[in-house]
């Protein structure tokens, strides 16, 4: 191997990007707080703190300021379709909602803290995942699974292990709360006919009228700002001779939509099985003062309560026996009588592993309590209603309306839904998965660590990265003890970042989760962006850890290669392309730059904490290899320099992901003029479909961004409104019907467009100057 190491790159070529003032992170971005339990004065004070960013970031002199409700409201989606899943969600909590305002025939209750595992195959103890040693230039690493060079069969336990721990834990649907008919009868879709159902942004609800038995049925859904909390309210003749009810069904996980393969996508409709009655235990209590609780027990331990409060027009009872689709066995009815309206409020309170609370870092949730009165449907609607408002009023803004390009109107819409998906599902206590809290994917509602700045960096670029405060904590209280076992296990020093791991740190859940190591550079990017929005000593504190430890095994994982006097990263590594075998890759050009990337940064804290540079690390900057050039243009892999858009066999297509170190995140190892011949062979290949690609919804943002850097503005708008399965967004705003890295992608890519990139000049550099294109917006900052 070493001599193609030697011959690949010339390394007196490599250029590094200088530091400036912007890039050291030395102004103050304003962030509205997720909370609204602030007084009227300091509200009164954010704002007039952040009106001069927002006038700042206008772009036509005299516009005015943008009419932000109206940009909301013209793109509030409505969406008849029976099916159709909308989300309402605070960031920790979500309840998605099909047509009839409730989930009658699809939809979840999803929160970041529900999760369940299956039981365990008989002989295994979880937490004792068999590792195997790989060869790496003569050192031997402890891998969760067999280097490319092992021929060894699994055996049956082994293949159960590793399926136990990809299944395990899942996040769970806690509840259904569908309509039924006259004594718990199934209502069909023919049976429905739908008038209309309007997602309100502005205000946070699901306004939907329908037709039941040739009657009108109005219904308002909201979900409150601060607690894990669902309000309804029903209007409609058919209820007051019970002709229409409610059930709150509790069904079993759904194991036959995790897939080891991935072969499925993930279901919205729904994330269980209601007609399952082993398994789990639901018990109905009166207690009393208008209020229920439903106490749930699953099978590992788990336990939640569900406490139903003013049922308003509803009796309230268990039931029994079976109802064909459902089991009464754990369902609760809510039947209604003598009124034509009705309403309630379900409130979700986690009781699972109380007494290990701190050790998984479930004692850091911590909601409001809702009293009775907090919890009467009014009140509810009244608070969700002030805090999106007050979420819409603050942070970033575009206005495309005065644009000539009729696609304006598309890719407003996208960014408008894109904000509120994002803040509805990702702003919670942990990282979200890919589908957020819409439905258990087929990652099994876990996160994967290395789209964590698709989900995250956009935040900040919008003015909101008080949204990730949930986040630090993760990293700080899980996420960094779970990496130093990681890097203890496979032999490392320091802290090592895993793709998917569970929640509560206890394992990697994919035995080649260990081959991905694009999440170890990732905090450090949210943590610079952290310290740009707020330069202060609590921000150095609250990720000093992080970088130190990830740095000592970035330092510890690279190989010293004498015969070319440089550093070699791998094997074994996956690249971002996720198209080579991790145990045989090695210098791949995303994560050459990666590692750069996150060493530059690791010295600027350095200097900020008051500590010298590091001499290793600077030993490394210099002489760090290379990113591998085949033909003039860069390729995924050094030692794949075969390969293009497909691995030599022609069965793996890969994704273009060496553009994402230059147009999302500027790679300090990048010649900006390669990368332009790069760039435009890709995009080539891509638009006469030579290329078939492996791409994802967030590779279109991607290549919008690169694009906007190299002055192709015509061609990062023509990226951002690719057509593309991949690329498409559902009424309600989800990228490819489920995939919010793609809404991030889009938030990070526009915010670059409007705002521009450190060194860019004039307004709106992503967008065309042909007057094709008339861009305003407020409260958004330059991308690094």
């Amino acid at each position: 191997m070493n001599s193609k190491l030697k011959n690949m790159n010339d390394p007196d070529k490599n250029i590094l990007l200088k530091n400036d003032k912007a890039r050291l992170g030395l102004t103050r971005v304003f962030h509205p707080t997720h909370s609204l339990k602030k007084s009227v004065m300091r509200n009164f004070i954010c704002a007039l703190l952040v009106a001069p960013i927002f006038f700042l970031g206008n772009l036509e002199a005299g516009s005015g300021k943008i009419d932000r409700k109206a940009v909301v409201e013209r793109n509030s989606p409505v969406w008849n379709e029976l099916l159709g899943v909308t989300t309402l969600g605070n960031g920790e909590f979500a309840f998605n909602c099909d047509a009839t305002g409730l989930q009658t025939f699809a939809g979840n209750t999803m929160a970041h803290w529900a999760w369940h595992s299956f039981p365990q195959p008989e002989g295994f103890e979880a937490g004792n995942q068999t590792r195997y040693p790989v060869d790496s230039h003569g050192r031997v690493f402890n891998y969760l699974a067999r280097g490319s060079g092992a021929r060894v069969a699994r055996t049956k336990q082994e293949t159960a292990a590793i399926r136990w721990y990809y299944d395990n834990p899942h996040m769970m649907n806690l509840c259904r709360i569908a309509f039924r008919g006259m004594d718990g009868a199934q209502i069909k879709p023919g049976d429905v006919k739908i008038i209309s159902r309007r997602l309100d942004l502005w205000n946070g609800r699901v306004e939907s009228v329908f037709e039941y038995l040739g009657e009108r049925v109005s219904v308002v859904s909201t979900v409150h700002p601060d607690a894990d909390a669902v309000g309804v309210r029903v209007d409609s003749a058919l209820l007051r001779d019970g002709r229409l009810g409610m059930v709150l069904t509790f069904g079993y996980p759904l194991r036959t939509q995790l897939s080891l393969r991935r072969k499925t996508q993930p279901d919205p409709n729904f994330s269980s099985v209601f007609d399952r009655v082993e398994g789990h235990k639901t018990v109905l209590e009166n207690y009393g003062r208008g209020e229920f609780r439903v106490i749930r027990e699953m099978d590992d331990g788990g336990k939640y309560m569900v406490r139903l409060c003013g049922p308003k027009g509803f009796s309230v009872s268990k039931g029994g026996g079976s109802f064909g689709d459902i089991t009464g066995e754990h369902t609760v009815f809510l039947r209604s009588g003598n009124s034509e309206s009705a309403e309630f409020t379900a409130i979700f309170e986690n009781l699972q592993n109380t007494e290990n609370a701190s050790d998984y870092g479930l004692d850091r949730v911590k909601k409001i309590r809702l009293t009775k009165a907090g919890a009467e449907f009014g009140r509810m609607k009244a608070a969700a209603q002030k805090h999106w408002n007050a979420f819409w009023n603050n942070g970033g803004i575009a206005d495309f309306s005065a644009s000539a390009d009729p696609r304006w109107k598309e890719l407003e819409r996208r960014v408008v839904l894109s904000q509120f998906l994002m803040a509805a599902n990702s702003a919670g206590s942990m990282p979200p998965s890919e589908a957020g809290l819409l439905a258990t994917d087929h990652w099994c509602g876990k996160f994967h660590l290395e789209m964590t700045a698709w989900h995250g960096a956009p935040y900040f670029f919008w003015g909101r990265g008080a949204l990730l405060k949930g986040w630090v904590e993760w990293y700080n209280k899980i996420g960094l003890k779970s990496a130093r076992a990681e890097a203890a296990a496979e032999g490392l020093k320091g802290a090592k970042w895993l793709k998917t791991p569970d929640p509560f740190g206890r394992w990697e859940s994919w035995d080649h989760g260990p081959n991905r190591i694009t999440q170890n550079v990732h905090p450090f990017y949210l943590a610079e962006l952290s310290y740009k929005a707020d330069p202060s000593a609590k921000t150095l504190r609250e990720w000093k850890d992080i970088i130190f430890e990830t740095t000592e095994m970035m330092l510890d994982f690279l190989y010293w290669d004498e015969a070319s006097k440089r550093y070699v990263l791998g094997p074994p590594l996956m690249s971002g392309a996720e198209g080579t075998r991790g145990f045989d890759c090695w210098n791949s050009t995303s994560e050459l730059n990666y590692w750069a990337i996150a060493l530059q940064i690791a010295q600027k804290w350095r200097a900020r904490l008051g500590m010298p540079g590091d001499e290793k690390i600077a030993h490394v900057l210099k002489h760090i290899s290379k990113p591998p050039v085949v033909d003039g243009v860069y390729i995924d892999a050094e030692s794949h320099p075969e390969t293009w858009d497909r691995m030599p066999d022609g069965r793996r297509f890969l994704r273009p992901a060496w553009l994402e170190v230059y147009g999302c995140v500027r790679g300090s190892l990048i010649d900006p003029k390669i990368m332009e011949r790069t760039y435009d062979k890709i995009s080539w290949g891509l638009r006469s479909g030579d290329w078939k690609g492996n791409l994802w919804g967030c590779d279109y943002p991607m290549l919008a961004m690169t694009a906007a850097r190299l002055g192709r503005d015509k061609e990062a708008v023509d990226w951002l409104l690719f057509d593309a399965p991949l690329n498409a967004y559902t009424p309600a705003g989800y990228n490819a019907g489920w995939y919010l890295p793609g809404n991030g992608g889009l938030l990070w890519a526009v915010a670059l467009m409007c705002a521009g990139w450190d060194g860019s000049d004039g307004t709106t550099p992503g967008f065309p100057k042909d007057g094709s294109w008339s861009v305003k917006f407020e409260g958004i900052t330059k991308v690094p």
